[in-house]
């Protein structure tokens, strides 16, 4: 006798971000468990079956986006979820360090990509000189000459 089949995409892309999904919210075994279930994010009811997943998500899916949760700190629900791509993600984590800075909030990151400053120089700038946020993007950073001959004194 066959099985009957449900929905026919258990060996698709989007089934298995569903069930990495849902492991990560449930199974303490699970890689990054602490981030997820271990701090209390939860999948919704509604997605507990992959077919109402689906039917709300399906639109805006392309194979080279993946799940991410808009509120970090908010469970997956429709409400709260999107299709991005790993640098939208990556953009949204609770890592990053938030900066405002012209009356724009935005981490930095994102203001180094726009301003097309070298992000570990502005970090150096604010942590450990104390630089305001201000002087720290908007002092030129001195280019070091390429092609010196740096003078070696020899030593015994």
């Amino acid at each position: 006798m066959a099985r009957p089949k449900t929905h026919g995409m258990s060996y698709t892309r989007p089934y298995k971000i569903w069930e990495q999904m849902k492991s990560r919210c449930k199974n303490p075994k699970a890689a990054f468990y602490q981030h997820y279930g271990g701090r209390g994010i939860r999948v919704c009811d509604e997605w507990k079956g992959f077919q109402m997943f689906w039917y709300e998500m399906k639109k805006g899916y392309a194979p080279h986006l993946t799940i991410d949760r808009i509120d970090n700190d908010g469970n997956y629900c429709k409400e709260n979820c999107r299709w991005a791509t790993m640098k939208e993600q990556h953009n949204n984590t609770g890592r990053h360090r938030f900066i405002k800075y012209k009356d724009i909030t935005r981490n930095l990151t994102q203001w180094c990509e726009e301003l097309g400053l070298r992000e570990q120089t502005i970090r150096r700038r604010i942590d450990s000189y104390g630089w305001s946020v201000k002087d720290a993007f908007e002092i030129p950073i001195k280019k070091i000459k390429k092609n010196v001959k740096i003078k070696r004194i020899k030593t015994k």
